[in-house]
């Protein structure tokens, strides 16, 4: 099924300016950020977020329910419930209910090598 986000359902819209909300869990990093207009919602989604490559762990959401929308390469979610993402070895953290956003894996820039990285968690 496809789903599209409407300028009627974005909260965003409409010219208002709003402080963006990051969150933070491990290598894990979700950008409160509006969805673009005209996407197309991912067809399933298993709830998982991101997966730690040295322990395996994931950082999964646990309570509530979302939209998961993919714009090229980045991953965009709309909390429909207050939702609460956990992972094993990290507190958990918890997205209010409208909130538009999107994550990915957190970056790290090694200056004297010259080269970026993903985050191992």
């Amino acid at each position: 099924m496809v789903i599209s986000v409407s300028k009627l359902e974005n909260p965003f819209e409409g010219g208002i300016s709003m402080k963006k909300q990051v969150w933070s869990q491990g290598d894990l990093v979700i950008i409160q950020e509006p969805i673009p207009i005209g996407l197309a919602e991912q067809g399933s989604h298993d709830g998982i977020f991101a997966r730690g490559e040295a322990t395996g762990h994931a950082h999964r959401n646990i309570k509530g329910e979302a939209r998961f929308f993919l714009d090229g390469s980045t991953t965009r979610a709309w909390a429909l419930t207050d939702l609460e993402i956990c992972h094993e070895d990290h507190p958990s953290i918890r997205i209010p209910a409208g909130t538009q956003f999107r994550y990915h894996q957190e970056r790290e820039a090694d200056w004297l090598a010259e080269v970026n990285r993903n985050v191992v968690d």
